[in-house]
């Protein structure tokens, strides 16, 4: 009665205005157009009660069968229903009030010390009409602290793994320096005065090195150049003659240049070479070569040695990974060189035995 109300109160109204009806059909056209309109009307308040009732049984189910604070909130944001997880998670939630604030738009907000994940799904009507949001609220605190840790420890495994290169290069110098000692007492004046030089330039990049390798954490500290990558190779190679006199380390490399760290890159190339020389051994050839190519610059280094294990081959770049019983770091440090400049390092099985690396490396910032 009190919904047809404001209807019986239009249909006097127009009775009045037209001064009263003029006829029967006119009558039954108002009356039933009167009834579609309430019978519609009792259908839309139906079918509301029924989106009602089954607002509120989703709301009992997921604020009751969940192990995770859920909050269903209006459209406005006001909290419809939260479960007891929610409300513990969360002690500012309360059921008819404003969500707080830091949990309306952050995927994760911090909560009286505690770290709460948010994930939001929106609630719509069959209409596809918004009507409001489900908020599942986990608690991250104790997982944020492991993932700290975690990093803390991933963190200290880079240091073990720095000094540990660190220690990797400080013996492949003193190989350097001790080739150069043994030739010293069989060297005239001129020779001497040489090699006491190569000495001092070995130690000068050792002392380059440590300082480095000391911010090595840090990609953004290479200081990049554009390097003639044959005289690069020259000079590695010339370290490698004197630490591997019994092999012979053959260069075929024209001029080519890719921008990049002088010492970083030196490294590589050099950690490439002494690997190849211990490889072939007494009597063996290493070759290099340089090839530049329109948007590359492939640097390969081969060894006649007696190749790769098949086994190793897919953990070759892995520190601590070798044929041989100590090293291990230099095709690691070598790979993690190069892709700082954008580059790689490859293998390559070489036909006939042996091994083949190449590394590339991007001409890109080379004028």
């Amino acid at each position: 009665a009190r919904v047809l109300a404001p209807y019986r109160e239009l249909l006097a109204e127009a009775v009045r205005v037209t001064g009263g009806p003029r006829n029967e059909a006119e009558d039954r056209f108002l009356v039933e157009t009167f009834r579609d309109t309430v019978r519609r009307l009792e259908e839309s308040e139906a079918a509301l009660r029924r989106r009602a009732d089954e607002l509120e049984l989703l709301a009992g189910v997921l604020t009751r069968g969940s192990s995770a604070g859920v909050v269903i909130t209006e459209p406005g944001g006001t909290v419809r229903a939260a479960n007891p997880e929610a409300l513990d998670l969360v002690p500012a939630l309360a059921v008819g009030a404003p969500l707080p604030l830091p949990l309306t738009a952050a995927p994760r907000a911090r909560l009286g010390g505690r770290v709460v994940e948010v994930r939001r799904l929106p609630l719509l009507a069959a209409s596809g009409e918004a009507q409001g949001e489900v908020l599942f609220l986990s608690d991250r605190t104790g997982v944020e602290a492991l993932e700290r840790a975690l990093a803390e420890r991933e963190q200290m495994a880079g240091l073990g793994e720095l000094a540990a290169g660190m220690a990797h290069e400080l013996r492949n110098a003193l190989a350097t320096v001790r080739g150069y000692l043994r030739l010293l007492p069989g060297a005239h004046a001129e020779e001497s005065a040489r090699f006491v030089a190569a000495i001092n330039d070995e130690a000068e990049g050792v002392a380059q090195l440590l300082d480095r390798f000391l911010r090595f954490a840090q990609p953004h500290e290479l200081r990049r150049e554009p390097l003639d990558l044959a005289a690069l190779v020259e000079e590695a190679a010339r370290k490698v003659r004197a630490a591997f006199p019994a092999v012979d380390v053959r260069v075929e490399a024209a001029s080519a240049v890719a921008a990049g760290d002088a010492l970083a890159l030196g490294v590589v190339v050099e950690n490439l070479l002494r690997n190849a020389a211990e490889a072939a051994g007494r009597g063996g050839l290493v070759t290099v070569r340089v090839d530049g190519l329109p948007e590359v610059v492939r640097v390969v280094v081969e060894d006649d040695g007696p190749g790769v294990p098949a086994d190793l081959r897919e953990r070759l770049f892995l520190p601590f990974v070798s044929s041989k019983p100590s090293g291990g770091l230099g095709l690691a440090l070598a790979r993690r060189f190069a892709r700082l400049h954008g580059g790689d390092v490859e293998f390559e099985p070489r036909e006939g035995g042996g091994a083949r690396f190449a590394v590339w490396l991007p001409r890109q910032g080379v004028a």
